[in-house]
């Protein structure tokens, strides 16, 4: 499986360039009135603002150009709260399943995969399953913090943080 994987530092730049590109779009949007993962992106695209884009002799393709491109396209919507990453991401749930088993992700699935206890063997692994499902909806509304075996939302303080970060930039 790891045979199938292209590991040309090219296409890192290729990403890292469209990435830059999207992050120049999204950074135009006024930070006031976003919440949640679209002022976290928001900052996060400002932070890109100041970094050279990297030139490349050829644009990127491929399920992870697809998703770049999905949060661009989108962006608008995703900002007036008229739909949400988990909506994109299952009404085009093609390009995300196939994102996690093409590059860049599919090493990372491979090196899991790897690490998985053998069936019966009665050992236990420190990863756990995610059903998707988050504790009072945290995920949409902030982080979440882990605490041993638990995970607890930390949204107010993650929020309040963003907010700071933005108004001293």
């Amino acid at each position: 499986m790891a045979d199938d994987v292209v590991e040309d530092p090219e296409m890192y730049v290729q990403l890292v360039a469209l990435a830059h590109d999207v992050a120049a779009a999204i950074v135009e949007t006024p930070a006031l009135g976003l919440s949640g993962s679209t002022l976290y992106i928001a900052s996060e695209a400002r932070r890109w603002a100041d970094i050279a884009r990297p030139a490349t002799s050829a644009a990127l393709t491929g399920p992870a150009a697809d998703i770049l491109e999905l949060l661009r396209r989108n962006w608008a919507e995703l900002c007036a709260g008229r739909t949400y990453g988990e909506k994109l991401m299952s009404e085009n749930y093609g390009i995300w399943a196939t994102l996690m088993r093409a590059w860049p992700m599919q090493p990372y699935a491979n090196q899991a995969e790897q690490r998985r206890a053998p069936e019966g063997s009665g050992r236990r692994t420190r990863s756990r399953r995610w059903d998707g499902k988050c504790p009072g909806g945290a995920a949409r509304r902030g982080t979440l913090r882990v605490h041993g075996p638990r995970v607890v939302p930390d949204a107010a303080t993650a929020s309040l943080q963003r907010v700071r970060a933005i108004r001293l930039r």
